[in-house]
């Protein structure tokens, strides 16, 4: 009778450790060798202190997102008592809602063959379905609606200077310099792991639309926490005349708090942390407190420039083209959310 055996044999010759054991690995199907591997064979106690140590990481990883997500959630609040005020884009908030919720839907159809590689048999299929919906809908209408209302409130709130026709090119250049700004603080990051590619486009049934809806949603996103984070700044300290202290600090906290939900190592955590709140700060002492309406153009910059990144990277097929859709739709929306802007300054 055939038999298949695994064997494996510690080698104490090779790997000299101080904690831990260099191992082989063997397996033997019948009289036929079809498998040899070797690796580092990790103490019990070594794995549950690491276990602890990433634990406390993903905390504090958690913490960074919720704070994302609480700033969006405050914008919509905000948006709602200024849109009971009368000071809201109807139009806009359409716009952005209904588009939002149409990009929603069209991903999670495109995406549908990877939800039902989730299924278990053990849950009748029409539940699954009715559950899938649900929670889809629900999540879809919040977001579409929450963005909408962030972005129907967003051009109403006017900045202190006209903006001239060249602005635009002002906000392209500051989104560079911060870009590069990055790009450099990045090179003193502590890596763990390498860099690994977004493959989630290859889950979808058309990978060229799902990887320009990702971008879209991700400029929003991104748009809608810088917008409300400065009007909050600009509100609070009553354009910056007042309680400077205490919001600049705030304002510095907010830097730290969104630098943690990429933790990797502490030190450099807190580092970034700290730079990324004081670029905030300064950012809006120099240049945001006067042009509100560079935000969008901000944000589209330097979402675009990563959409370059996974081009010249081309992880899946559908980089390339999905990533030039992705280009250009965000590059127009950002030019109209900006036209949106100047057009409510002249008008008031």
């Amino acid at each position: 009778n055939r038999r298949n055996w695994t064997f494996v044999y510690a080698d104490t010759l090779s790997y000299t450790l101080d904690k831990g054991q260099g191992r082989y690995r063997i397996s033997i199907a019948g009289d036929k060798l079809i498998s040899l591997s070797s690796y580092v064979h990790v103490p019990e106690e070594w794995e549950r202190a690491y276990e602890d140590r990433q634990s406390k990481r993903s905390i504090i990883r958690t913490i960074g997102s919720v704070f994302s997500i609480i700033l969006l959630i405050a914008g919509m609040i905000w948006g709602i008592v200024r849109w009971t005020r009368k000071e809201f884009s109807v139009k806009i908030f359409l716009y952005f809602a209904i588009g939002l919720l149409g990009l929603f839907i069209l991903d999670s159809f495109l995406t549908w063959d990877s939800v039902m590689f989730g299924y278990q048999t053990s849950l009748p299929w029409s539940n699954f379905v009715t559950m899938f919906i649900v929670s889809m809908g629900i999540g879809g209408l919040f977001s579409s609606a929450g963005l909408g209302i962030i972005g129907g409130m967003s051009v109403n709130l006017v900045p202190v200077k006209v903006s001239d026709k060249y602005n635009w090119l002002k906000a392209i250049g500051l989104a560079l310099a911060l870009f590069g700004l990055n790009a450099l603080l990045s090179k003193f990051e502590i890596k763990t792991s390498p860099f690994w590619a977004n493959f989630d486009a290859s889950n979808s049934r058309l990978p060229i639309i799902s990887t320009g809806i990702g971008d879209i949603q991700s400029f929003i996103g991104t748009t809608g926490i810088l917008l409300i984070l400065y009007f909050g700044l600009h509100t609070f300290t009553k354009q910056w005349s007042q309680s400077k202290w205490l919001f600049g600090g705030l304002t510095v906290l907010a830097g730290i708090l969104i630098q943690a939900a990429s933790l990797d190592n502490y030190i450099f955590w807190i580092v970034s942390g700290l730079l990324t709140g004081l670029i905030l700060l300064g950012l809006y002492i120099l240049f945001i407190r006067y042009h509100f309406e560079w935000i969008p153009v901000i944000a589209a910059v330097s979402v675009i420039l990563g959409i370059v990144r996974n081009i010249i990277i081309g992880a899946v097929p559908s980089a390339l083209s999905g990533g030039i859709m992705g280009i250009l739709i965000i590059g127009l929306f950002g030019l109209y959310w900006y036209s949106e802007f100047v057009h409510t300054i002249k008008v008031k």
